[in-house]
């Protein structure tokens, strides 16, 4: 049996600024940029300004400055306001496999400064987070959630980037990694997409990983092997644990593929926002305006992603309740509010921006269609596919087992109409071109010769991925018909604000400018992005010292 547990936290120990490629640290200054534009923004609505209120009033003081404010606070509520703020409008980063910015980014600068290290450090704890999450994330993706479901990453994050910024030793790390594992945050769906509680998905994990890593410093540490052991996290948490997620320390690096969303809400509504507003601007140029009132239909054909968490989203829908929370994973809504706003910014998720137009966004979410396209689906398989070794992969996992996994998570689905079998793939035979027809009849071939058989001698590992290739797309087609007749039709596969395009470091800018005016001025904005870009240069205090 692989030491997971003690792998990690061996890299966590042995990770430096000066072992990480350019890349990745230019990657990671704009994932910072990018999440303190998350936290402007949900100053914006009523579900931030009430629970920072409540924060300053539950907090006691220190030296730390939070927005919003002028008060500061100790360490550990400015941690918790941080990562809750981050976390209200859903409007984070996220990479292949995790949403790891609410605890890689606001642990490592909080804790850089408590503890006077360099920018570097912070960098590298940022891509610690990045890392070790995506990692978790992906181990456990056939189980019961998924997503920003991982709460449990947070935690785990919290553990590793405090104790290698506090030069903690290995037994320490490693005892409170298993103090934290021992008991992980398990997030319902109900109170995560119906509620407010949805808020505390990171900081809560946060502020348990840090009281178990300070009890292990005391000598009171976990179970040395509390990931990896039979009864342990990886078995816990997923049907079929895939434990190869655990390699690739310092030659893979996850951090490549991180998106940072330009919409606030759910990743999967990206595409099909992107798509509308493109169909809104087009009506415009042709004089026409689209409103509730003489729309006749609209039309999603999306991945699977995307209907299921659509499909989920309506399971905890209250219409008495219309909020931030209950809209960021709601496609119909998000739709309507887009088109009413002719934007999706968070300015048009305030209580009272939804109460006044609430006839027309029930009126408008009444009339979108969504539907199931599983050639969209396969180009998600299929894109993911040719950045790796899928044969090795597949040749790798043990068929018997991953068959047992898909069903158990085919009965969690119960608010699922979306069934994917051998026939729905043939099927697509007829959909699909050149690459995609040779990798779908070899991908139906391997499925149906390896079924009932024994695995090849393959162990795959993250090497295996080549992530400067990676990509994942949400591919949607949106149709739009107005009751005059007239159509308008877009079609959009990648959303704008993933790394590996070159307009990423624009639109994170333009976030974090857009959404920081209301609070700082444009001289200390400009100030604050330039001194990102070199953080090198500047102390962690420094940079926070800009802001507030």
């Amino acid at each position: 049996m692989r030491k997971i547990s003690g792998e990690l936290v061996r890299w966590v120990i042995s990770s430096d600024y000066d072992k990480i490629p350019e890349k990745v640290v230019n990657i990671t200054k704009l994932q910072v940029l990018g999440l303190f534009g998350s936290v402007f923004a949900s100053l914006k609505v009523n579900e931030g300004k009430k629970f920072l209120e409540a924060a300053l009033n539950f907090s006691s003081g220190g030296d730390f400055p939070v927005p919003g404010s002028n008060k500061k606070v100790s360490f550990g509520d400015a941690l918790y306001i941080y990562s809750t703020l981050s976390m209200v409008l859903d409007y984070d980063d996220y990479l292949f496999m995790g949403h790891t910015g609410h605890s890689a980014v606001w642990v490592s600068l909080l804790t850089s400064i408590l503890n006077n290290r360099s920018s570097k450090d912070f960098i590298n704890g940022v891509i610690i987070g990045n890392e070790a999450g995506g990692r978790v994330g992906g181990s456990v993706l056939l189980g019961n959630q998924n997503g920003q479901m991982w709460s449990y990453l947070h935690g785990i994050n919290s553990v590793l980037i405090y104790g290698k910024l506090s030069d903690m030793s290995f037994e320490t790390i490693l005892g409170g990694l298993g103090n934290y594992l021992y008991q992980p945050h398990f997030p319902l769906y109900p109170g995560f997409m119906g509620a407010e509680s949805k808020i505390f998905t990171a900081s809560e994990p946060i502020s348990s990983g840090l009281k178990a890593l300070k009890y292990s410093s005391a000598g009171i540490g976990g179970f040395d092997e509390i990931m990896e052991h039979e009864n342990g996290f990886l078995n816990n948490l997923s049907y079929y644990p895939f434990d190869f997620m655990f390699t690739g320390f310092g030659t893979s690096w996850l951090t490549k593929t991180l998106a940072v969303k330009k919409y606030p809400g759910c990743a999967y509504i990206d595409t099909t926002i992107d798509s509308l507003l493109k169909i809104i601007k087009d009506a415009e140029d042709e004089k026409l305006e689209i409103v509730a009132d003489n729309i006749e239909e609209i039309v999603v054909n999306a991945n699977l992603l995307t209907v299921e968490m659509d499909n989920m989203a309506q399971d905890y829908f209250k219409p008495n309740n219309l909020s931030p929370i209950n809209i960021n994973f709601n496609l119909r809504l998000n739709i309507a509010v887009a088109i009413i706003a002719k934007a999706l910014k968070p300015e048009y998720l305030t209580k009272s921006f939804l109460a006044e137009h609430k006839t027309d966004i029930f009126k408008i979410a009444s009339k979108v269609k969504i539907n199931h396209d599983i050639a969209k689906s396969f180009d998600l398989l299929y894109t993911v596919s040719q950045s790796m070794d899928w044969e090795k992969l597949i040749e790798s996992i043990d068929k018997i087992k991953l068959k047992e996994a898909i069903e158990l998570l085919q009965k969690q689905r119960v608010s699922s109409n979306i069934d994917i079998n051998l026939k729905t793939l043939f099927s697509l035979r007829s959909q699909v071109r050149g690459d995609k027809r040779k990798f779908l009849q070899k991908m139906l071939l391997n499925r149906i010769t390896n079924i009932i058989s024994k695995n090849k001698e393959q162990t795959f590992s993250l090497n295996d991925i080549d992530f400067d290739k990676f990509q994942m797309p949400f591919g949607v087609d949106l149709s739009l018909t107005l009751k005059t007749g007239e159509n308008f039709n877009n079609r959009v596969n990648i959303p704008d604000g993933v790394s590996y395009d070159d307009n990423f470091k624009e639109i994170v800018v333009n976030k974090f400018m857009s959404e920081s005016k209301q609070f700082i001025s444009e001289k200390k904005a400009v100030k604050f992005v330039e001194m990102v870009e070199n953080m090198e240069n500047y102390s962690p205090i420094e940079l926070l010292s800009v802001l507030f």
